[in-house]
């Protein structure tokens, strides 16, 4: 359907980076609109449609940035990679891996890859003041749901493309199934901040679930600093930020002490005084990243972050 409609537009003679912009929001559109039907059968929470509406306008802003990130820095980054590595860029040279196995060990390859720099870029902007200036919009969203997704400030991708789409690009000479990549990355993003009650259970190791991912949204200090990758859980159960998702409980989500913004502030606070809000809660407790254990779990937000202060 989506081919169906930018190959109309460009019929119409319309540029193609317009034809591109206009497929990837009709694309998220009808993404949002299949999950706000799904949402209906299993909701958390009620949906406030204010906040669905901001979302939606900050998706165009975003769409917008990517879409010249794809136009000018994307080209100038491939050309930087190709010329510090010779023959091409990408130390894994995935043509000589023809094997449909060898292709599937390389597509989870590349996604263990993206998730693991994904895992420390969140982190991080969970710990420094001025990447939590851009990050905390994500947060504000008290109603998390599927348009949450790319409740994003730009400035956000253009850090993605540095920190993200960079090293993985010196690591893989080409995206394998780049199609099946982007679809598997875009989709599961949009799942796990669906407004819906699903864990996986004694499955939530493996991977990321709506339950595990509204955990970090949580209006909890020290909850929220917690499972940080996107797709597989590993990388918080490895290195102590990993909390399991208790059945039956469902955090409350937004940042303590913060307002939604409106769609101007939140495009443009980071700007105009957006710095001066900091990592750590309103009452001034550094609460630090914590493994999670069934005791902290089930113990009340306050001493989860008086736990959290007095831990190293």
């Amino acid at each position: 359907m989506i081919a169906v409609f930018s190959d109309m537009l460009s019929r119409h003679g319309l540029p193609s980076w317009l034809v591109s912009y206009a497929a990837a929001m009709a694309f998220v559109l009808v993404v949002y609109a299949a999950f706000i039907v799904v949402e209906q059968l299993r909701p958390v929470a009620k949906r406030d449609w204010s906040s669905v509406w901001l979302n939606v306008r900050l998706a165009f802003v975003l769409q917008a940035m990517i879409l010249v990130l794809a136009i000018w820095l994307q080209p100038a980054l491939s050309k930087m990679v190709g010329g510090w590595i010779a023959n091409g860029s990408g130390f894994i040279k995935t043509a000589a891996y023809g094997a449909a196995w060898q292709q599937a060990v390389l597509f989870v390859l590349y996604l263990l890859a993206y998730d693991f720099l994904y895992y420390w870029l969140h982190r991080a902007q969970h710990r420094s003041d001025a990447l939590w200036a851009i990050h905390k919009l994500h947060h504000t969203e008290r109603h998390v749901n599927v348009t949450t997704t790319l409740r994003v400030h730009w400035l956000e991708e253009i850090m993605k493309a540095l920190v993200i789409v960079l090293p993985v690009s010196l690591l893989f000479d080409s995206v394998p199934s780049a199609g099946w990549i982007a679809a598997i990355l875009g989709l599961w993003l949009f799942f796990v901040h669906a407004n819906l009650k699903v864990s996986f259970g004694p499955l939530s190791w493996l991977l990321t679930s709506p339950a595990a991912h509204r955990i970090h949204h949580s209006l909890d200090h020290a909850e929220a600093n917690s499972n940080f990758a996107v797709i597989f859980p590993i990388w918080d159960i490895l290195f102590g930020t990993y909390r399991r998702p208790v059945a039956g409980v469902w955090q409350k989500t937004g940042v303590e002490g913060e307002e939604p913004p409106g769609f101007v502030r939140a495009v443009v606070e980071p700007f105009i005084g957006g710095w001066r809000l900091r990592v750590t809660p309103p009452d001034g407790v550094d609460a630090q990243l914590v493994p999670s254990s069934p005791a902290t779990r089930s113990s009340s937000p306050s001493r989860d972050i008086q736990r959290a202060a007095g831990s190293h």
